[in-house]
């Protein structure tokens, strides 16, 4: 494949698929954390050296080469009538709305940093390993948080007595890895994949709509 045909992303929304970096860690290169996000190409990175070509990531220091993305094709919006009511239908808008509120799940992870390393501990005291169990973080008023800790909390709980507080309840705890792997499967396939290729200790968000996975 060309550059020119590389050159295809440039302007448009793209999806990271995996990441090829050399070195993985904190540097350009290394989009393991955007792994199934939606992300805009600003324009190719300029080198004087031959090789494959990579792209600015708009508003982020990141770089993606063409085999590391997915181009979503349909970019473009169109009205819907659905139960006789007129819907629009935007992909990019839908796309966009996501990759914020996968963004916004990493704040959710540094507010709840203290109780991460608490659950890392008890994974450890119970003897379990990553492939075991998972860290769950789980925003009990949202669409899809609802629903999943209704699950993982058969007896329930009092989340009334937080939001009287004037604060959001959340579910934190460990879950079988297995589980919630079939879980995201069925409702968020991106987030399945990431979590499928974490190999440590993971931390699974679901929060802004949307569910992310860290690697911890």
């Amino acid at each position: 494949m060309s550059k020119r045909s590389h050159d295809e992303i440039i302007g448009k929304l793209v999806r990271v698929k995996k990441c090829e970096a050399r070195e993985h860690g904190d540097n350009n290169g290394c989009v393991c954390h955007l792994i199934g996000q939606v992300v805009e190409i600003e324009k190719r990175y300029e080198t004087p050296f031959i090789g494959t070509p990579s792209y600015h990531i708009k508003g982020m220091k990141y770089r993606v080469r063409r085999c590391e993305v997915t181009l979503i094709r349909n970019q473009q919006a169109v009205v819907r009538v659905i139960n006789g009511q007129l819907v629009l239908d935007d992909p990019i808008a839908v796309a966009m709305i996501s990759a914020v509120g996968k963004h916004n799940c990493r704040n959710t992870l540094e507010l709840n940093a203290d109780r991460v390393e608490h659950f890392k501990r008890r994974l450890t005291e119970r003897g379990l390993t990553p492939d075991q169990a998972v860290i769950m973080l789980i925003n009990v008023d949202d669409v899809h948080g609802g629903p999943l800790a209704d699950v993982l909390l058969p007896q329930g709980h009092n989340w009334q007595e937080i939001r009287d507080k004037g604060e959001i309840p959340f579910a934190r705890g460990l879950a079988t890895r297995d589980g919630i792997q079939e879980v995201l499967n069925v409702f968020d396939k991106d987030a399945a994949a990431k979590l499928k290729s974490i190999s440590n200790v993971a931390v699974v968000i679901v929060d802004h709509g949307v569910t992310e996975v860290f690697e911890v």
